[in-house]
Protein backbone atom coordinates (compact mmCIF):
# COMPACT_ATOMS: atom_id res chain seq x y z
CA UNK A 1 0.00 0.00 0.00
CA UNK A 2 3.03 2.29 -0.30
CA UNK A 3 3.43 2.84 3.46
CA UNK A 4 6.50 2.46 5.67
CA UNK A 5 6.95 -0.41 8.13
CA UNK A 6 6.13 1.83 11.08
CA UNK A 7 2.99 3.18 9.37
CA UNK A 8 1.76 -0.35 8.67
CA UNK A 9 2.49 -1.16 12.32
CA UNK A 10 -0.31 1.29 13.16
CA UNK A 11 -2.77 -1.30 11.77
CA UNK A 12 -1.78 -3.55 14.68
CA UNK A 13 -2.47 -0.65 17.03
CA UNK A 14 -5.89 0.09 15.47
CA UNK A 15 -7.06 -3.52 15.82
CA UNK A 16 -5.67 -3.91 19.33
CA UNK A 17 -7.04 -0.55 20.48
CA UNK A 18 -10.59 -1.57 19.52
CA UNK A 19 -10.21 -4.76 21.54
CA UNK A 20 -8.68 -2.92 24.49
CA UNK A 21 -11.41 -0.29 24.63
CA UNK A 22 -14.46 -2.46 23.90
CA UNK A 23 -13.86 -5.89 25.52
CA UNK A 24 -15.28 -5.06 28.94
CA UNK A 25 -18.14 -2.70 27.85
CA UNK A 26 -19.35 -5.09 25.14
CA UNK A 27 -19.26 -8.03 27.55
CA UNK A 28 -21.40 -6.10 30.03
CA UNK A 29 -23.83 -4.79 27.39
CA UNK A 30 -24.40 -8.25 25.87
CA UNK A 31 -24.65 -10.25 29.10
CA UNK A 32 -28.31 -11.17 28.40
CA UNK A 33 -27.70 -12.33 24.81
CA UNK A 34 -27.49 -16.15 24.47
CA UNK A 35 -23.81 -17.11 24.46
CA UNK A 36 -23.86 -19.33 21.38
CA UNK A 37 -25.76 -16.73 19.33
CA UNK A 38 -23.27 -14.06 20.38
CA UNK A 39 -20.33 -16.30 19.50
CA UNK A 40 -21.74 -16.83 16.00
CA UNK A 41 -22.21 -13.08 15.52
CA UNK A 42 -18.57 -12.41 16.43
CA UNK A 43 -17.32 -15.05 13.98
CA UNK A 44 -19.43 -13.72 11.09
CA UNK A 45 -18.28 -10.15 11.80
CA UNK A 46 -14.64 -11.17 11.99
CA UNK A 47 -14.91 -13.13 8.73
CA UNK A 48 -16.51 -10.21 6.90
CA UNK A 49 -13.94 -7.74 8.28
CA UNK A 50 -11.09 -9.89 6.95
CA UNK A 51 -12.74 -10.11 3.52
CA UNK A 52 -13.13 -6.31 3.57
CA UNK A 53 -9.38 -5.93 4.17
CA UNK A 54 -8.63 -8.44 1.40
CA UNK A 55 -10.52 -6.34 -1.14
CA UNK A 56 -9.61 -2.89 0.21
CA UNK A 57 -8.62 -0.36 -2.48
CA UNK A 58 -6.57 1.82 -0.10
CA UNK A 59 -5.03 2.14 3.36
CA UNK A 60 -8.10 3.85 4.86
CA UNK A 61 -10.40 0.93 4.00
CA UNK A 62 -7.82 -1.51 5.40
CA UNK A 63 -7.87 0.48 8.65
CA UNK A 64 -11.69 0.32 8.78
CA UNK A 65 -11.60 -3.43 8.19
CA UNK A 66 -9.05 -3.91 10.96
CA UNK A 67 -11.14 -1.78 13.33
CA UNK A 68 -14.23 -3.88 12.59
CA UNK A 69 -12.19 -7.01 13.18
CA UNK A 70 -11.10 -5.56 16.50
CA UNK A 71 -14.73 -5.06 17.57
CA UNK A 72 -15.54 -8.74 16.94
CA UNK A 73 -12.28 -9.85 18.53
CA UNK A 74 -13.15 -7.77 21.62
CA UNK A 75 -16.20 -9.90 22.32
CA UNK A 76 -15.01 -13.25 20.95
CA UNK A 77 -12.27 -13.92 23.51
CA UNK A 78 -14.45 -12.93 26.47
CA UNK A 79 -17.10 -15.45 25.36
CA UNK A 80 -14.56 -18.14 24.48
CA UNK A 81 -12.85 -17.92 27.88
CA UNK A 82 -16.19 -17.92 29.73
CA UNK A 83 -17.73 -20.80 27.76
CA UNK A 84 -16.03 -23.68 29.65
CA UNK A 85 -17.46 -22.42 32.96
CA UNK A 86 -20.96 -22.73 31.50
CA UNK A 87 -20.37 -25.92 29.54
CA UNK A 88 -18.57 -28.13 32.09
CA UNK A 89 -19.04 -29.45 35.60
CA UNK A 90 -17.03 -27.52 38.21
CA UNK A 91 -14.62 -30.43 38.73
CA UNK A 92 -13.71 -30.34 35.01
CA UNK A 93 -13.28 -26.56 34.74
CA UNK A 94 -9.50 -26.52 35.18
CA UNK A 95 -8.97 -29.06 32.44
CA UNK A 96 -11.45 -27.33 30.13
CA UNK A 97 -9.89 -23.91 30.66
CA UNK A 98 -6.45 -25.36 29.96
CA UNK A 99 -7.70 -26.75 26.64
CA UNK A 100 -9.30 -23.41 25.72
CA UNK A 101 -6.22 -21.35 26.58
CA UNK A 102 -4.02 -23.88 24.78
CA UNK A 103 -6.05 -23.26 21.63
CA UNK A 104 -5.63 -19.50 22.09
CA UNK A 105 -1.88 -19.90 22.63
CA UNK A 106 -1.47 -22.04 19.53
CA UNK A 107 -3.35 -19.38 17.58
CA UNK A 108 -0.96 -16.68 18.80
CA UNK A 109 2.07 -18.85 18.13
CA UNK A 110 1.20 -20.20 14.66
CA UNK A 111 -0.98 -17.42 13.22
CA UNK A 112 1.80 -15.00 12.28
CA UNK A 113 4.12 -17.52 10.55
CA UNK A 114 1.32 -19.26 8.65
CA UNK A 115 -0.22 -15.98 7.45
CA UNK A 116 3.22 -14.63 6.56
CA UNK A 117 4.06 -17.77 4.56
CA UNK A 118 0.78 -17.44 2.68
CA UNK A 119 1.42 -13.74 2.11
CA UNK A 120 4.88 -14.40 0.67
CA UNK A 121 3.50 -17.17 -1.57
CA UNK A 122 0.39 -15.47 -2.98
CA UNK A 123 0.18 -11.95 -1.52
CA UNK A 124 -1.14 -10.36 1.67
CA UNK A 125 -4.68 -9.97 0.29
CA UNK A 126 -5.02 -13.73 -0.03
CA UNK A 127 -3.85 -14.11 3.58
CA UNK A 128 -6.77 -11.98 4.76
CA UNK A 129 -9.19 -13.65 2.34
CA UNK A 130 -8.21 -17.08 3.67
CA UNK A 131 -8.69 -15.98 7.27
CA UNK A 132 -12.10 -14.54 6.36
CA UNK A 133 -13.27 -17.73 4.69
CA UNK A 134 -11.95 -19.88 7.57
CA UNK A 135 -13.86 -17.73 10.07
CA UNK A 136 -17.10 -18.30 8.17
CA UNK A 137 -16.42 -22.04 7.93
CA UNK A 138 -15.74 -22.09 11.66
CA UNK A 139 -19.02 -20.28 12.21
CA UNK A 140 -20.87 -23.09 10.43
CA UNK A 141 -19.07 -25.71 12.53
CA UNK A 142 -19.89 -23.89 15.77
CA UNK A 143 -23.53 -23.63 14.75
CA UNK A 144 -23.64 -27.38 14.17
CA UNK A 145 -21.58 -28.92 16.97
CA UNK A 146 -21.20 -26.51 19.91
CA UNK A 147 -23.94 -26.88 22.54
CA UNK A 148 -25.85 -23.83 23.70
CA UNK A 149 -25.20 -22.85 27.33
CA UNK A 150 -27.16 -20.87 29.94
CA UNK A 151 -26.20 -17.26 30.61
CA UNK A 152 -26.20 -17.08 34.42
CA UNK A 153 -23.13 -18.21 36.34
CA UNK A 154 -23.58 -18.88 40.06
CA UNK A 155 -21.23 -17.00 42.37
CA UNK A 156 -18.47 -19.08 43.87
CA UNK A 157 -16.91 -18.91 47.32
CA UNK A 158 -13.70 -17.59 45.70
CA UNK A 159 -15.62 -14.59 44.37
CA UNK A 160 -16.29 -13.49 47.96
CA UNK A 161 -12.77 -14.09 49.29
CA UNK A 162 -10.85 -11.09 50.68
CA UNK A 163 -8.07 -9.79 48.48
CA UNK A 164 -9.55 -11.29 45.31
CA UNK A 165 -9.87 -7.94 43.54
CA UNK A 166 -6.30 -6.93 44.40
CA UNK A 167 -4.99 -10.25 43.12
CA UNK A 168 -7.06 -9.87 39.96
CA UNK A 169 -5.65 -6.37 39.38
CA UNK A 170 -2.11 -7.66 39.75
CA UNK A 171 -2.74 -10.40 37.19
CA UNK A 172 -4.16 -7.90 34.70
CA UNK A 173 -1.18 -5.57 35.23
CA UNK A 174 1.36 -8.29 34.50
CA UNK A 175 -0.70 -9.53 31.54
CA UNK A 176 -0.59 -5.99 30.10
CA UNK A 177 3.17 -5.72 30.62
CA UNK A 178 3.83 -9.12 29.03
CA UNK A 179 2.04 -8.17 25.83
CA UNK A 180 3.54 -4.67 25.90
CA UNK A 181 7.05 -6.13 25.99
CA UNK A 182 6.27 -8.84 23.44
CA UNK A 183 4.77 -6.58 20.81
CA UNK A 184 7.31 -3.80 21.27
CA UNK A 185 9.63 -6.31 19.58
CA UNK A 186 7.52 -8.93 17.77
CA UNK A 187 5.55 -6.39 15.72
CA UNK A 188 8.86 -5.72 13.93
CA UNK A 189 10.25 -9.27 13.81
CA UNK A 190 10.40 -9.31 9.99
CA UNK A 191 12.67 -6.21 9.73
CA UNK A 192 14.75 -7.57 12.64
CA UNK A 193 15.35 -10.78 10.70
CA UNK A 194 16.03 -8.85 7.50
CA UNK A 195 18.64 -6.72 9.32
CA UNK A 196 20.36 -9.94 10.41
CA UNK A 197 20.62 -11.09 6.80
CA UNK A 198 17.46 -13.19 6.30
CA UNK A 199 16.04 -13.12 2.79
CA UNK A 200 12.34 -12.39 2.19
CA UNK A 201 11.74 -16.06 1.31
CA UNK A 202 13.39 -17.21 4.54
CA UNK A 203 11.36 -15.05 6.94
CA UNK A 204 8.12 -17.09 6.81
CA UNK A 205 9.88 -20.43 7.51
CA UNK A 206 11.77 -18.79 10.37
CA UNK A 207 8.54 -17.47 11.87
CA UNK A 208 7.16 -21.02 11.66
CA UNK A 209 10.23 -22.24 13.55
CA UNK A 210 9.61 -19.60 16.22
CA UNK A 211 6.00 -20.74 16.36
CA UNK A 212 7.21 -24.28 16.97
CA UNK A 213 9.38 -22.98 19.80
CA UNK A 214 6.27 -21.39 21.27
CA UNK A 215 4.47 -24.74 21.17
CA UNK A 216 7.33 -26.22 23.20
CA UNK A 217 6.85 -23.47 25.79
CA UNK A 218 3.09 -24.04 25.83
CA UNK A 219 3.38 -27.74 26.59
CA UNK A 220 6.22 -27.24 29.08
CA UNK A 221 4.15 -24.84 31.18
CA UNK A 222 1.16 -27.19 30.97
CA UNK A 223 3.02 -29.66 33.21
CA UNK A 224 3.76 -27.00 35.84
CA UNK A 225 0.85 -24.55 35.92
CA UNK A 226 -1.17 -26.59 38.45
CA UNK A 227 1.88 -27.66 40.48
CA UNK A 228 4.41 -24.80 40.69
CA UNK A 229 2.79 -21.86 38.85
CA UNK A 230 4.81 -19.09 40.51
CA UNK A 231 8.17 -20.71 39.89
CA UNK A 232 7.20 -21.55 36.31
CA UNK A 233 6.24 -17.90 35.72
CA UNK A 234 9.63 -16.66 36.95
CA UNK A 235 11.40 -19.15 34.67
CA UNK A 236 9.27 -17.88 31.78
CA UNK A 237 10.13 -14.24 32.54
CA UNK A 238 13.83 -15.16 32.72
CA UNK A 239 13.47 -16.73 29.26
CA UNK A 240 11.96 -13.51 27.89
CA UNK A 241 14.76 -11.33 29.30
CA UNK A 242 17.61 -13.68 28.36
CA UNK A 243 16.29 -14.21 24.82
CA UNK A 244 15.93 -10.48 24.13
CA UNK A 245 19.32 -9.57 25.61
CA UNK A 246 20.95 -12.26 23.47
CA UNK A 247 18.99 -10.95 20.47
CA UNK A 248 20.48 -7.50 21.04
CA UNK A 249 23.98 -8.99 21.20
CA UNK A 250 23.45 -11.08 18.05
CA UNK A 251 24.23 -8.19 15.73
CA UNK A 252 24.35 -9.22 12.09
CA UNK A 253 24.74 -12.94 12.84
CA UNK A 254 21.63 -14.67 11.48
CA UNK A 255 22.22 -17.91 13.39
CA UNK A 256 22.68 -16.07 16.69
CA UNK A 257 19.52 -14.08 15.97
CA UNK A 258 17.55 -17.27 15.29
CA UNK A 259 18.85 -18.95 18.47
CA UNK A 260 18.10 -16.00 20.75
CA UNK A 261 14.67 -15.39 19.20
CA UNK A 262 13.87 -19.07 19.76
CA UNK A 263 14.52 -18.71 23.50
CA UNK A 264 12.30 -15.62 23.61
CA UNK A 265 9.51 -17.35 21.65
CA UNK A 266 9.57 -20.43 23.90
CA UNK A 267 8.80 -18.06 26.77
CA UNK A 268 5.96 -16.36 24.91
CA UNK A 269 4.36 -19.71 24.08
CA UNK A 270 3.91 -20.27 27.81
CA UNK A 271 2.65 -16.80 28.72
CA UNK A 272 -1.06 -16.65 27.69
CA UNK A 273 -1.96 -19.80 29.66
CA UNK A 274 -0.56 -18.29 32.86
CA UNK A 275 -2.74 -15.21 32.84
CA UNK A 276 -6.04 -16.66 31.67
CA UNK A 277 -5.78 -19.31 34.38
CA UNK A 278 -4.51 -16.97 37.11
CA UNK A 279 -7.23 -14.42 36.35
CA UNK A 280 -10.10 -16.90 36.80
CA UNK A 281 -8.48 -18.51 39.84
CA UNK A 282 -8.73 -15.23 41.74
CA UNK A 283 -12.54 -15.60 41.58
CA UNK A 284 -12.91 -11.81 41.52
CA UNK A 285 -15.64 -11.75 38.85
CA UNK A 286 -17.60 -13.83 36.36
CA UNK A 287 -15.73 -15.96 33.78
CA UNK A 288 -16.88 -13.74 30.88
CA UNK A 289 -15.72 -10.53 32.57
CA UNK A 290 -12.47 -12.17 33.62
CA UNK A 291 -11.88 -13.18 30.00
CA UNK A 292 -12.83 -9.69 28.82
CA UNK A 293 -10.28 -8.06 31.12
CA UNK A 294 -7.54 -10.49 30.04
CA UNK A 295 -8.43 -9.71 26.42
CA UNK A 296 -8.53 -5.97 27.04
CA UNK A 297 -5.27 -5.66 28.97
CA UNK A 298 -3.46 -7.89 26.47
CA UNK A 299 -4.57 -5.71 23.58
CA UNK A 300 -3.73 -2.47 25.37
CA UNK A 301 -0.24 -3.96 25.61
CA UNK A 302 -0.25 -4.97 21.93
CA UNK A 303 -1.44 -1.52 20.80
CA UNK A 304 1.08 0.40 22.90
CA UNK A 305 3.84 -2.09 22.15
CA UNK A 306 3.53 -1.50 18.41
CA UNK A 307 3.72 2.27 19.04
CA UNK A 308 6.69 2.02 21.43
CA UNK A 309 8.55 -0.25 19.00
CA UNK A 310 8.00 2.22 16.17
CA UNK A 311 9.26 5.13 18.30
CA UNK A 312 12.35 3.19 19.40
CA UNK A 313 13.18 2.29 15.79
CA UNK A 314 12.71 5.88 14.63
CA UNK A 315 14.65 7.37 17.56
CA UNK A 316 17.47 4.81 17.71
CA UNK A 317 17.62 1.75 15.45
CA UNK A 318 16.10 -1.70 14.93
CA UNK A 319 18.55 -3.28 17.43
CA UNK A 320 17.25 -1.11 20.27
CA UNK A 321 13.76 -2.64 20.38
CA UNK A 322 15.07 -5.85 21.97
CA UNK A 323 16.55 -3.83 24.87
CA UNK A 324 13.26 -1.98 25.30
CA UNK A 325 11.38 -5.29 25.43
CA UNK A 326 13.82 -6.79 27.95
CA UNK A 327 13.40 -3.76 30.22
CA UNK A 328 9.61 -4.16 30.19
CA UNK A 329 9.88 -7.86 31.10
CA UNK A 330 12.19 -6.95 33.98
CA UNK A 331 9.42 -4.67 35.31
CA UNK A 332 7.03 -7.66 34.97
CA UNK A 333 9.28 -9.75 37.19
CA UNK A 334 9.35 -7.02 39.86
CA UNK A 335 5.52 -6.83 39.91
CA UNK A 336 5.24 -10.64 40.21
CA UNK A 337 7.64 -10.63 43.18
CA UNK A 338 5.15 -8.50 45.15
CA UNK A 339 1.92 -10.03 43.73
CA UNK A 340 1.91 -13.27 45.70
CA UNK A 341 -1.88 -13.56 45.92
CA UNK A 342 -2.30 -13.15 42.18
CA UNK A 343 0.52 -15.59 41.44
CA UNK A 344 0.61 -18.10 44.33
CA UNK A 345 3.22 -20.83 44.66
CA UNK A 346 0.64 -23.63 44.44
Amino acid sequence: LGRSVTKVGVLVTIHAAMVAILSVPLTIWTKRVPRKQLLLITLVTFGLSSLLVAGAPNFAVVAVGRALGGVSHALFFAIALGYPARLLRPRDLGKGLSITTAGMSLGFILGVPLATALGVAVGWRWSFATVGVLALVLCALVAKVLPAVPNPIPKTKAARSPGALGAFTAVQTVNFLIFLGQYTVYTYISPILSAAGASTELIAPLLLVFGGMGVIGLFAVGTQIDVRPRRALFVTLAGFIAGLLLLHLSGSSLWATIASASVWCIAFGAAPVFFSTASMRTGAMSPDLSGAWINSTANIGIALGAVIGARVIEGFNIDAVSLAGAAIFAVCAIVVVFAKKGFPSH
